[in-house]
């Protein structure tokens, strides 16, 4: 899906400068555009970084080739509950069971194969790249970068904390103290086959941060805000099972013979649009299979 954004020249400098201080534009990216059939223009005429813009010069570059596509992901026709649609960015409402990515025994059932498939019904090519991963069975607001230029900037603003996850989940037990803020590091444990991860000293793993508030206990559980300072992988179930909360239906990480799937639901994003420069919310109401976790009677062990 092609992406062109057009730049004016405001002073005498060289293109490079003009795209570094309007766009930010990383080293990598750079190097692809210079690849792109007329990936960089001034007036009409293409040219090198190199070259000198005057006052008043258009700029035009071009940020994604329509020619780029995802060709692992098979496209599929698939119930997509999408929230919000610009030029660059597509904000999808993931239910629970449905993968992000393709993987073994959900080669074409994914959010991925879906919005790979929504596209190309217009007739359009796309590479599905994901912002905000969210585990197979985890509800919730999933972001997707529509080319490598926004991908690039909205991952950047997660790792300085610009981007803001906030989750609700549920946990098992009345979670002690009432907020507060989980900092470990975390890993994949060693020498097993397993994509399970567990908390380790300092210095063995991934430095991972979790704000939370209990907002509600009810029937021995605790309904929990969460903020994510940092994106591990399992992130916030490893930590509250952790603390000794599992979340309720975490068969990894709490009690197998839990039903339900894991209470976690992705309930609100707010980032910063990064070409309009627009700051954005969304939100998204706890689903129904939810709600009947945070009313489901107490069970022992």
């Amino acid at each position: 899906m092609e992406r062109t954004v057009t730049l004016w020249a405001d002073k005498e400098e060289i293109v490079r400068d003009l795209l570094f201080r309007e766009l930010g534009l990383s080293f990598g990216l750079l190097a692809k555009i210079k690849n792109i059939p007329n990936g960089l223009t001034q007036n009409g005429v293409p040219v090198f970084v190199t070259a000198k813009v005057n006052k008043g010069d258009e700029v035009r570059v071009i940020l994604e080739s329509g020619e780029d596509y995802s060709e692992n992901i098979f496209p599929e026709k698939l119930p997509l509950r999408m929230i919000y649609e610009d030029e660059d960015i597509l904000i999808l409402d993931k239910p629970a069971g449905m993968p992000v990515h393709p993987s073994k025994g959900h080669i074409r059932d994914s959010l991925a194969n879906g919005v790979v498939g929504y596209y190309a019904e217009k007739g359009l090519k796309f590479t599905f790249r994901c912002v905000n991963r969210l585990d197979k069975d985890t509800s919730g607001l999933v972001a997707v970068a529509k080319n490598a230029y926004t991908h690039h900037k909205l991952t950047e603003q997660m790792n300085t904390g610009e981007l803001k996850r906030t989750y609700l989940a549920l946990a098992e037990g009345i979670v002690t103290p009432s907020e507060g803020t989980v900092e470990t590091d975390i890993r994949r444990i060693p020498g097993r086959a397993t994509i399970k991860r567990e908390v380790c000293p300092d210095g063995q793993g991934e430095k991972a941060i979790t704000q939370y508030r209990v907002l509600e206990r009810i029937n021995g559980r605790s309904l929990l805000k969460i903020q994510l300072e940092t994106g591990r992988t399992h992130q916030i179930r490893v930590h509250f099972s952790h603390l000794g909360y599992p979340l309720t239906g975490d068969w990894l990480y709490g009690r197998e013979q839990d039903t339900f799937r894991q209470a976690l639901h992705s309930a609100a994003l707010r980032l910063v649009q990064p070409l309009t420069k627009k700051e954005l919310f969304f939100s998204s109401p706890l689903p129904e299979d939810f709600l009947l976790m945070v009313n489901a009677p107490e069970t022992g062990e």
